[in-house]
């Protein structure tokens, strides 16, 4: 008699992606149920694609095409129809093509519907609109068009007969002549293993990796098949469509397919990883904890998972493959003591919260201003962005207008953006104007130029298509403000929290013009409208003070004004939620850190810890605030703030799901400078981690902090964020704060500059020894010995030094030189584009600043300075005393009015060898090249044209020429393809410098490779090839930047 066999070595699928799996043949699965009117719905589909098709100049062979294949009653005929109305209605949605196969089954029988499904599957519309069915061999990346019929005709095969089944095997049989029909038909019936063994050994014989292997996996039925593609799938065809991973687990089963996703995991972005692992932890496997156990802090929920679904094997493999169960960390700390705790952390917010009688202002409509905001440069770089949906043989100028009347009647997105981009901008805006598309695919992209293009008139647009579609339309709704579009976005901050930061950053852009016509809905009957109203208008009054907001309202009238008034006069307790917000399991009060008192006091109790919690998740920011104000008043700071980070990190160890991302705004409300450090490493990093969102949302906490700290974190992410996106966002960040200070952002960094110790005085204690450090004129730390010598690094303890203070000590100081190393070398570049740029100080701003700061003065003592009037510079340094000298040691009077700056070589002239002899005898190292910088000027003909030929013709190294990337220019291929390449750099709103080349910069290793020659240096209106009688003259620059130009051109040249 057989052993039993234990329940948890049995393999069960759960429910959820159970439901995903492509039935096979055998396998006990029923098919899906018929829709009940697909036949109807069906017809109109097809009547839809003749009228777009009727419409579109170039559709005539499609739409001869489509009526040739529906006057043909046989499968071939159905399926090459379907294919030209799924391209014309340019939706690819699986319920469109359910109908399809549905009509088919019901009407025709299944063996109709494989072989249609097949066929449509056979071909393809090109670029040129054009209907054909070759497909190269080697581009396997159209084998996901068609994946969606064949997988519906795999659930109807399911219920076939025997019969019917071999019928369906006998016609698809007679379309394997190709490549591709033999993958359809693999994917189409994968237990005919006759088919698929063979189609596995010749792709393995292809050079090409497949670019979506969805048809593939599909079709896989052992461990031996998934081998041969393991490899060569990309990660994006792994885990899409939502099919294919249940599928291929159903069919290798657990044993067989681990191997294969350990493999694909490093290869995974973090969502699809975390899909994957839910996975895993469903295999009765104990290779499946050991793979979880290993994947860090995305592997802890599904291995917490695992441990319930499997406890008999958790119990054998811990303690090594399983996390420790959580214990209380100070037991005898958390002392009950409600009676001396604040009302937030005895009550939950659902029991401190009253009920607020609403204020209502009936019969209010919105004042509508639809206007635009753009960011230096952000128009252009939409302008700019590429679309492979716009023809290459754009509508003849005769047609425009009708092709326009076609889009107005259509309404379709993907069919009509391409000739709302295209057509004369005067014929095109009106139709903007009233055009709302059905079809929106795409619009995250296409929706950029579009909203470029025509601004405002483009706000109606975005609005309809943000209206259902959120994921497609908030990013390109960023620059409008229109009463829809602050309507959506102050309903995607209150109701999603992904949405919290895009939105506090849409009404930051736009101000009191967002919240304007957000004030009847405040004020309405409503209770969801309102309360995303009043969120915006909090944020808006938290930005620019609530008089600003106020005086919006008062344009409704002074019962709205006083409407508003009493919602920013309403107890900001009163907003905590009746409801208490559930903590999460990973949020144990029992797993943190305790929190301490002020006064000395025990930690909270358990009970209050939970209640912070609640209050921490608390989704609405006053109220939020509100209920912190009293525990910061009795909890210790620090302790405060390390409860935080460890909620932060137990977060994200569960994988940072969403509705838990409260842990990270939390961050804001409670964190301190360590925070802030912790915190800025964390949002360079997520980025490039797939996490964006999460990085603008933590940005968001990081500039909450306030702290110096944390402002100089969000300067640094501004200069040297890891992507554009994150600079960008950091840069408005700090525009932000700046701005709240009465200050610009260049202004705001002076004030951040950290000052490293170096002020109090630096003293390295040992207990019985101590040594003071001081720094020589490079900023370099040295320590003091008792003899009077000086070291760069700690000396080692003596035998009588207390050993852990020595230990602290020499740690402080390593510290303390990699900070000042850091830190000095960032204001030595502040301070060189300062020079560069042409920035300026006033004489006392100056001097407190760089005369009296610890570490900026040290810098200032090296550089030469110029006190800038009517007639001229006047250069000057720093002597050690601080006080200000010439050239010849004469006191240079520095008035608190005086305009100061950075001398340029160019404001030297023949002065710079005194200046560098002067600078030799005092040993002076410059910071950055100065004296001995580089410089150029104009001659007069140079200086009225827009294009200069003295680098013309001038061989340049490939390897220099990159080397202009990292100083503002960029490598740009012209759009048109006959134009020459260049580097280019914006100058300005108005202004562009170009530099032509020979041929294009390469991207590959530049070893061996040919000089280019440079062409003209032009000064450009558009940014585009060629002339224009608008370019502006090189005499029109700053000689500074003009100097910087051709020094910069000039260190290319191959010499």
């Amino acid at each position: 008699m057989g052993g039993r066999v234990s329940s948890e070595d049995v393999y069960v699928m759960g429910g959820a992606q159970a439901r995903q799996v492509l039935p096979r043949r055998g396998d006990g699965r029923a098919g899906r149920a018929l829709t009940p009117d697909a036949a109807e719905r069906v017809r109109g589909l097809i009547a839809a694609a003749r009228e777009s098709l009727a419409e579109d100049g170039r559709g005539v062979a499609l739409a001869g095409a489509l009526e040739e294949h529906l006057a043909d009653p046989g499968p071939v005929g159905a399926g090459i129809a379907h294919r030209v109305v799924e391209h014309a209605s340019g939706t690819w949605q699986a319920e469109e093509t359910a109908c399809f196969v549905d009509a088919w089954v019901a009407e025709h029988g299944v063996v109709f519907a494989a072989e249609a499904a097949l066929c449509s599957a056979l071909h393809r519309v090109d670029r040129d609109g054009a209907l054909t069915d070759r497909f190269d061999t080697e581009a396997v990346e159209w084998s996901w068009a068609g994946h969606r019929p064949l997988a519906r005709v795999r659930h109807a095969l399911a219920a076939a007969s025997d019969a019917e089944h071999a019928a369906v095997v006998e016609r698809v049989a007679a379309h394997r002549g190709t490549l591709r029909g033999r993958t359809l038909a693999a994917f189409l019936l994968p237990t005919e293993t006759g088919w698929v063994g063979p189609l596995f050994e010749e792709l393995s014989g292809l050079r090409s990796a497949f670019i979506t292997p969805w048809l593939f996996l599909g079709s896989v039925g052992d461990r031996e098949w998934l081998e041969a593609l393991v490899d060569r799938c990309p990660v994006e065809g792994v885990v899409a469509p939502s099919w294919v991973l249940p599928t291929l687990v159903d069919a290798v089963g657990p044993e067989g397919v681990l191997p294969t996703l350990v493999r694909w995991l490093p290869r995974l972005p973090a969502a699809a990883r975390k899909r994957v692992l839910g996975l895993v932890a469903e295999f009765p496997l104990d290779e499946a904890f050991t793979v979880l156990a290993g994947q860090g802090p995305l592997g802890v929920k599904p291995l917490r998972d695992a441990v319930r679904r499997f406890p008999e094997r958790a119990a054998r493999l811990a303690p090594a493959e399983l996390p420790p169960a959580p214990a209380d960390p100070l037991p005898q700390a958390r002392a009950e003591e409600p009676a001396r705790l604040p009302r937030p952390l005895v009550d939950p917010p659902r029991e401190v919260a009253p009920v607020v009688e609403q204020v209502v202002v009936p019969g209010l409509a919105p004042i509508d201003r639809p206007g635009v905001v753009w960011r230096p440069g952000e128009r252009e770089e939409w302008l700019e962005q590429e679309l492979f949906s716009l023809p290459t043989d754009p509508v003849e100028p005769a047609d425009w207008s009708r092709a326009l009347d076609g889009v107005a009647r259509a309404n379709d997105g993907q069919a009509g953006h391409p000739v709302l981009l295209l057509a004369p901008e005067e014929l095109a805006r009106p139709v903007v104007a009233a055009w709302r598309p059905e079809n929106a695919d795409g619009f995250w992209v296409w929706g950029l130029r579009l909203v470029a293009r025509f601004g405002v008139d483009a706000a109606g647009v975005v609005a309809h298509v943000g209206a259902t579609r959120r994921d497609r339309a908030h990013e390109v709704a960023v620059p409008l403000v229109s009463a829809a579009i602050a309507t959506l976005f102050a309903e995607w901050g209150d109701r999603l929290r992904s949405m919290r930061g895009p939105a506090a950053a849409y009404f930051a852009r736009h101000g009191v013009e967002a919240a304007r016509p957000l004030v009847p809905a405040a004020l309405g009957a409503r209770e969801a409208p309102r309360r995303a109203a009043e969120r915006a208008l909090r944020l808006v009054a938290d930005d620019l003070g609530e008089e600003a907001v106020l005086a919006a309202a008062a344009e409704y009238g002074p019962e709205a004004e006083a409407g508003v008034r009493a919602l920013f006069d309403r107890d900001p307790l009163a907003l905590l939620p009746r409801t208490r917000p559930s903590t999460p399991e990973w949020a144990d009060p029992l797993a943190l850190p305790p929190v301490l008192r002020r006064d000395g006091g025990p930690a909270l109790p358990t009970a209050a810890v939970a209640n912070l919690l609640a209050v921490l998740a608390v989704p609405d920011e006053r109220a939020r605030r509100a209920g912190l104000v009293p525990v910061r008043e009795v909890c210790d700071p620090a302790s405060l703030a390390a409860f935080g980070r460890a909620v932060l990190r137990a977060w994200l160890a569960e994988g940072a799901l969403p509705a838990g991302g409260w842990a990270l705004t939390a961050q804001g409300a409670i964190g301190d400078d360590e925070t802030a450090r912790e915190l800025a490493g964390l949002i360079d990093r997520w980025p490039g981690e797939g996490a964006s969102q999460r990085a603008a949302t933590g940005l968001d906490a990081l500039g909450a902090i306030g702290t110096d700290t944390a402002l100089r974190a969000v300067d640094l992410l501004a200069r040297k964020g890891s992507t554009k996106g994150l600079r960008e966002r950091a840069a408005e960040a700090v525009a932000r704060a700046a701005a709240g200070a009465g200050l610009d952002p260049e202004q705001l960094a002076d004030r951040l500059v950290p000052d490293c110790g170096i002020g109090a005085g630096v003293v390295l204690d040992y207990g019985p020894r101590s040594f003071p450090v001081e720094f020589d004129r490079t900023l370099t730390p040295l320590v003091v010995l008792p003899d009077g010598g000086r070291r760069k690094s700690a000396p080692p303890p003596a035998a009588t030094d207390d050993p852990e203070l020595a230990a602290a000590a020499r740690s402080r100081f390593s510290s303390l030189r990699k900070e000042i190393t850091k830190v000095a070398g960032e204001q030595a570049k502040r301070l060189e584009r300062a020079m560069v740029e042409g920035r300026r100080w006033r004489g006392a701003e100056f001097r407190a600043l760089f005369t009296t700061h610890p570490l900026l003065s040290h810098l200032a003592l090296r550089l030469v300075w110029a006190v800038f009037a009517e007639d001229g510079p006047r250069p000057f340094r720093l002597a050690e005393d601080r006080t200000a000298a010439d050239v010849s040691d004469a006191l240079v009077e520095l008035a608190d009015d005086a305009v100061i700056g950075l001398a340029h070589p160019l404001h030297l002239g023949g002065a710079i060898p005194a200046w560098s002899e002067l600078f030799a005898d005092y040993e002076v190292v410059q910071p950055f090249p100065q004296l001995g910088r580089p410089w150029a000027a104009l001659t007069e003909g140079e200086r009225a044209g827009s294009a200069l030929s003295r680098f013309a013709g001038e061989k340049a190294a490939p390897g220099r020429l990159l080397g202009l990337i990292g100083k503002g220019w960029s490598r740009d291929g012209s759009a048109a393809p006959s134009a020459p390449p260049w580097l280019r750099r914006r100058l300005d709103e108005e202004r562009w410098v170009l530099l032509d080349l020979d041929r294009g910069l390469p991207f590959s290793s530049f070893e061996h490779l040919p000089h280019l020659l440079l062409g003209e240096l032009r000064l450009s209106a558009t940014g585009g090839p060629g002339r224009d009688p608008g370019d502006p003259p090189f005499g029109g620059l700053d000689p500074v930047l003009v100097s910087e130009l051709l020094s910069d051109v000039g260190g290319t040249l191959a010499r």
